[in-house]
C-alpha cells in the first residue's frame, strides 16, 4: 500500500514539474519567436533589396567588349550555330554584353541584340588587337613549314602549335606565305587569326 502511495505521489510530483516547466518555457518561445520575427524582412524591404540587385546585375551588364573575328561576328538569335543570324559586326566594334553567358555564347544588346560566339569577344581596351598579318598555329602538336606551297614541298622547320606567325600575304590555294619566325609555307588549316593576350574571362 506505501508502494502504490509512492507511485502515485512521484507520477503527481512528475506531472507538476512538467507543468511547471512548460509555463516557464513558454515565455521563453515567445521571446524567440518575436526575435526571428524580427529579423524576417517586410514585403517593401524584400522589394528594396531585389531591385537593388536588379541594379548590380545592370551594373555587371554595361560591359564593353570588343570584336576581335577579322571577319565580323554573327549575331544570332539563339545560341546555337544552327539559329539564324540575324546581322555581322564588323572587327573591332564594340559590344554591350549582357547577363547570361553560356559556355560557348554571350547575349549582347548592342549594336544588335542576339547572342555571339564568346571566344571572338574582348574586353576593350584591356590588350591592343593582333595586327592583320599574325596568325596562330592551330595543331596537335606542331605545323611544318615547306620550302614550296606543297605537299611535297621540302620540310625546312615546324611551328608549334599556338605559336604565333607573321605571314606575307593572304594565301592562296590552301597555304599562307610566312616569314616569321621562318619564311616557308604553312597549310591554311594550320592558321588561326591571332586573338589579344587577355581575352574574355
Amino acid at each position: 500500500m506505501n508502494n502504490k502511495n509512492s507511485r502515485v505521489k512521484s507520477t503527481a510530483l512528475r506531472i507538476a514539474l512538467l507543468l511547471t516547466t512548460m509555463v516557464y518555457a513558454t515565455p521563453s518561445f515567445a521571446v524567440n519567436a518575436d526575435k526571428l520575427e524580427t529579423v524576417q524582412f517586410s514585403t517593401s524591404e524584400r522589394t528594396s533589396l531585389q531591385k537593388q540587385g536588379e541594379f548590380q546585375l545592370a551594373q555587371a551588364a554595361g560591359s564593353c567588349y570588343q570584336v576581335i573575328a577579322r571577319n565580323g561576328l554573327d549575331v544570332r538569335r539563339d545560341p546555337t550555330v544552327y539559329s539564324e543570324a540575324i546581322g555581322i559586326i564588323n572587327y573591332g566594334r564594340n559590344v554591350t554584353v549582357e547577363p547570361g553567358r553560356t559556355r560557348y555564347w554571350i547575349p549582347i544588346s548592342a549594336p544588335l541584340q542576339g547572342y555571339v560566339y564568346a571566344n571572338w569577344l574582348a574586353p576593350c581596351g584591356a590588350a591592343s588587337l593582333p595586327p592583320n598579318n599574325c596568325r596562330q598555329v592551330v595543331a596537335r602538336t606542331s605545323a611544318p613549314v615547306r620550302q614550296e606551297p606543297s605537299i611535297t614541298g621540302e620540310i625546312i622547320g615546324s611551328v608549334a602549335s599556338g605559336r604565333r606567325v607573321t605571314i606575307e600575304n593572304l594565301g592562296a590555294d590552301g597555304w599562307g606565305a610566312v616569314s616569321v619566325p621562318l619564311r616557308g609555307y604553312i597549310a591554311s588549316e594550320y592558321l588561326a587569326y591571332c586573338r589579344p593576350s587577355i581575352g574574355y574571362q
